[in-house]
């Protein structure tokens, strides 16, 4: 067993123990050198087990962990293998495991549990939505970590496996009895369905604080019956899971989320009232309305899952990063081109690293220009609903003025805000603030151009004061520390560059080193802010300050 105060692999300084289980023990380990906490997975080689199947469960659990990118799936920093164990560094996540939830308060509160259900449909979704699918197997609460802030987070990878559509039975039986589905022990191969029966057990064993390992028989005894304050909508959602067959089951999460979503609707009692009216209604309805009763009943339906994937979409993605969260918000800007969310995450996903590349402007510029079923540009369909194309129309613009390449296209964001400077719906301070950045872009092509007389063809004063109004509104509404530093390095630059034109122009010296001491001000309150990233921005900005100061100090 490894030691308190150990170095392990001259990196890893182990804490305290935190946990320990049958076959491994974990440490809180913490890596000086970058002041960092870890998780510590000791397996030790002396305890009685087949110790060369678990090691290559743990060197699979790595390789599959390592490919996977999702906020409710750990990383592992490290696998370390010397004489007597194998130690496995992970990201130490701070919390408890809803099986020690369960354990100390018992069966848990039924809101709690439908929240947690959902969240965990969403990392399940993520792991099935793979190339190829990732079936985990395992679900259970001791699986489960419960942080601080209520988050979730699924550990322990060890038994998953690629779904392989060839296979008919899984080669290997695995799981834990109680919790895992019928084909994990034979009979057939496991697939999503087979974690949306784990998903079951995982929610009868929270809702009910009885733990399935300690039941009777093979059958799960109803939610209502060892509770009855839960509701009959939360315990169907619970019986359709835990179907022997899977067939029987939901065949997806995203079929499963729906029904925790509107789990209230599936009450019996409400259901029978709901089938009462409906039958009653129907009787009052002569023969003749009732096939264009049908055919609105079939589109509203249509439209109801199609909304209701939407958003289910949007919910997916706002626990992804990276190209898979794009890919599924293209998928929802695909099912409805008119709704604006999905753009709207799209380009905030772009802006996450202060810099909209070439790259993001043309896959953004693509998705506008795709073609669906109505044979229409998905911007065509999006701008029938003007609400929501004036919304993208100004963050489009935003990204595109702002940080296009990092250092913002003022002629690209036109087009945005041209739309944006006369939207409807749009707040006044948003207008007003659009019109500003299309007057600076209308005129940016031109700057420091001279006619055929000799005369600048963009007036400097003009340009400069537009600037200082775009300053004033990023200075009130505090939106972006990085637009405002813009705002103020492109001012500096054009006192820096067109000092005498400034001036020439009717602006006065004193209002010039007014922008340079709000610039300075502005520096000094980001430094507080903004981390190590924009040292740089900040250093050149403050030498473009003393030099543009000299500047104005000489005349």
């Amino acid at each position: 067993m490894i030691t308190i105060g150990s170095v392990l692999d001259g990196k890893y300084k182990i804490l305290y123990q935190i946990g320990e289980g049958g076959m491994s023990s974990v440490y809180l380990a913490i890596n000086e050198k970058v002041n960092r906490q870890w998780a510590v997975k000791e397996i030790r080689k002396d305890r009685p087990y087949n110790f060369a199947l678990m090691r290559q469960g743990i060197l699979r659990e790595m390789e599959l962990l390592r490919s996977l990118h999702h906020p409710m799936i750990p990383e592992i920093c490290d696998v370390i293998e010397e004489e007597t164990a194998i130690f496995i560094v992970m990201d130490y996540i701070e919390g408890r495991t809803l099986g020690n939830v369960v354990e100390e308060e018992g069966a848990q509160e039924e809101k709690y549990v439908i929240e947690w259900a959902k969240q965990l449909c969403q990392v399940l979704s993520y792991l099935h939505n793979r190339v190829p699918p990732v079936i985990y197997r395992d679900m259970k609460p001791s699986n489960i970590m419960l942080k601080p802030n209520g988050d979730l987070m699924l550990i322990d990878f060890g038994i998953s496996r690629e779904f392989c559509e060839e296979h008919t039975e899984d080669t290997v039986c695995l799981g834990t009895q109680g919790y895992a589905a019928p084909e994990q022990f034979g009979g057939g191969q496991s697939d999503e369905r087979t974690d949306i029966y784990g998903l079951g057990a995982t929610l009868h064993h929270l809702v009910t604080g009885e733990n399935p390992r300690k039941r009777q028989g093979t059958e799960f005894l109803p939610v209502c019956q060892l509770r009855p304050e839960i509701s009959g909508g939360l315990e169907e959602v619970i019986r359709k899971c835990l179907e022997r067959n899977p067939d029987d089951r939901y065949q997806s999460c995203r079929e499963l989320w729906y029904a925790l979503e509107h789990y209230q609707e599936l009450d019996r009692k409400r259901m029978k009232h709901q089938k009462r009216k409906l039958w009653l209604c129907v009787g009052l309805f002569s023969h003749a309305f009732l096939s264009f009763g049908i055919s609105c009943f079939a589109h509203m339906r249509v439209n109801m899952l199609q909304v209701q994937n939407y958003q289910f979409c949007l919910q997916m993605a706002s626990n992804q990063e990276g190209n898979e969260k794009m890919e599924v918000l293209r998928k929802a800007i695909e099912m409805d081109p008119k709704r604006e969310e999905a753009y709207l995450l799209l380009l905030e996903e772009f802006l996450k690293d202060e810099n909209f590349s070439s790259r993001e402007d043309l896959a953004f510029r693509e998705i506008l220009n795709e073609t669906g079923d109505q044979k229409e540009t998905y911007e065509m369909s999006l701008q029938r609903n003007q609400k929501g194309y004036e919304k993208v129309s100004y963050e489009a613009g935003i990204a595109y003025f702002f940080f296009y390449e990092k250092e913002g296209s003022k002629e690209r964001s036109l087009k945005w805000f041209m739309t944006a400077e006369n939207a409807e719906w749009l707040s006044q301070d948003q207008k007003v603030r659009a019109a500003v950045c299309k007057r600076i872009g209308s005129y940016w092509k031109d700057m420091g151009k001279r006619d055929k007389t000799g005369d600048f063809q963009v007036s400097h004063a003009v340009y400069f004061y537009d600037l200082w109004e775009l300053y004033q509104m990023q200075k009130a509404c505090r939106e972006n520390e990085i637009m405002t530093l813009k705002v103020c390095q492109e001012m500096i630059a054009q006192i820096l560059s067109y000092a005498d034109e400034i001036e020439k122009e009717g602006v006065k010296i004193e209002e010039m080193k007014n922008v340079l001491e709000a610039s300075g001000k502005e520096i000094q309150a980001a430094q507080k802010i903004l981390g190590e990233q924009h040292r740089e921005m900040i250093q050149a900005m403050e030498e473009e300050i003393t030099k543009a100061e000299q500047k104005i100090d000489l005349k």
